[in-house]
């Protein structure tokens, strides 16, 4: 835990459950960061009495309204954090704000689907939208090597009811658009590590267990404690870097699969892809890993893979990638 040493860190949906603890255990450090920016929708309303009560004990805690939901309000939050935090960057954004409905597949809505949706998907890209500028700044300026949680990094907490290998307890709850929407916040956590891989801003998507939380609780009796999950999320994130950025992990760390092994045909040998061996016919859409130019050459992503002919099932490169690492044919 004391491995995470961010200056400045802030915590969407603060004001109760998981994002209220964390502010908690982070202004609790014996190395606290000198800003904890702990934002909810109403500051002002009730719901947010326990997290005014800690920002009393705790000068650090800065509490200020931010709503996923509305572009305007994170806006202004963005510029009172850069009035704050004078001239300096955003160590540590966590997007942990977020909504469930208990539904099921022939109960779901348009409606409830959307504003989930909307909530924890288009709500967590927008927060990163805003505080891009900051988040570039604390990584330009960090004397630290690599990536970290202490020098710039989005952590996006997901959920492995989004996972569609393990499809968390099924039978306790389909809640259809909450799984899609952090499967969803996955793939967007993906991207977001992919384009900010230059500036060296550490991206992750995280789960952080089956808490006994007010959200946890909709769906029975979570085996996990707050203190269980929180401590180890703190160490989690003490020990990310650059060799986890675009991956989903779970509160101790370890790799949350997101996909069925044997439906990966096209991924590396160690995600469950294929060798391409002497002989084999290509067939359309087939992914090969390429042995002899992986040992040059790093990785492709789609993007620059070229486009498949889809009358003779081979890729046509109008213009060579700088870096490639499997055979589409």
């Amino acid at each position: 835990m004391e491995q995470l040493n961010p200056r400045s860190v802030l915590v969407t949906g603060s004001n109760r459950g998981l994002g209220l603890e964390l502010v908690r255990k982070l202004a609790k450090k014996s190395n606290p960061p000198k800003w904890i920016f702990a934002t909810c929708r109403d500051p002002a309303g009730p719901r947010a009495q326990e997290l005014k009560n800690l920002a009393a004990e705790h000068p650090q805690i800065v509490i200020m309204a931010l709503d996923v939901d509305d572009p305007s309000s994170i806006k202004a939050a963005a510029a009172k954090v850069t009035e704050c935090l004078k001239g300096a960057g955003l160590n540590l954004l966590i997007n942990n704000a977020g909504i469930i409905n208990i539904t099921s597949l022939e109960t779901e809505t348009p409606e409830s689907m959307a504003n989930t949706y909307r909530i924890n998907v288009i709500g967590p890209m927008i927060v990163v939208q805003g505080f891009i500028p900051l988040l570039r700044k604390a990584a330009q300026e960090s004397p630290l090597k690599g990536m970290s949680c202490s020098k710039a990094a989005i952590v996006n907490i997901s959920s492995e009811a989004g996972s569609i290998t393990s499809v968390l307890e099924w039978q306790r709850g389909h809640v259809i658009a909450y799984r899609c929407s952090k499967c969803a916040l996955n793939m967007l956590s993906k991207c977001q590590s992919l384009h900010l891989a230059k500036d060296e801003i550490l991206c992750v998507a995280l789960h952080p267990g089956w808490v006994q939380t007010d959200m946890g609780n909709l769906m029975g009796t979570p085996p996990l404690t707050m203190e269980q999950s929180l401590q180890a999320i703190l160490n989690t994130l003490g020990r990310l870097s650059e060799k986890n950025t675009g991956t989903f992990v779970n509160w101790e760390g370890n790799l949350v699969p997101l996909q069925k092994k044997s439906i990966l045909e096209g991924h590396s040998p160690e995600e469950g892809g294929q060798k391409k061996r002497p002989g084999d016919k290509p067939r359309l859409g087939d992914i090969f890993f390429n042995q002899e130019r992986s040992k040059h050459l790093g990785f492709l992503d789609a993007a620059s893979a070229g486009h498949v002919c889809r009358r003779r099932g081979h890729v046509t490169r109008h213009a060579p990638p700088p870096r490639a690492r499997w055979e589409i044919t």
